[in-house]
């Protein structure tokens, strides 16, 4: 069974503005990440309590390891999102230029 596909058309100006966008917004989740990271490392004391969860099981270093190993995650999968972007982008300045 053939089916029509019909052939879908962007303008390379809105791939670009999307691709920026991608990583723009990748940008700015890890600059979050960073910056929860940086207020955790304020937590000097246990005693504090500040980041303990409701059954008290976590404690602020525990949090903050958690939190470094998925802002190292975080770190591989904006690479590649900067890398698709960046693909989309030399992509449609090709397309451009012919």
């Amino acid at each position: 069974m053939a089916q029509n596909m019909d052939t879908l058309f962007i303008e390379t100006s809105e791939a670009i503005a999307a691709a920026e966008y991608m990583k723009t917004t990748a940008e700015n989740i890890l600059a979050k990440l960073e910056e929860i990271g940086v207020e955790m490392e304020k937590v000097d004391s246990e005693d504090d309590q500040l980041y303990f969860n409701t059954d008290g099981g976590k404690k602020p270093a525990a949090l903050k390891q958690e939190l470094d190993e998925n802002k190292a995650k975080f770190d591989n999968f904006k690479a590649q999102v900067d890398a698709f972007a960046d693909f989309i982008i030399a992509q449609a300045n090709t397309s451009q230029e012919n």
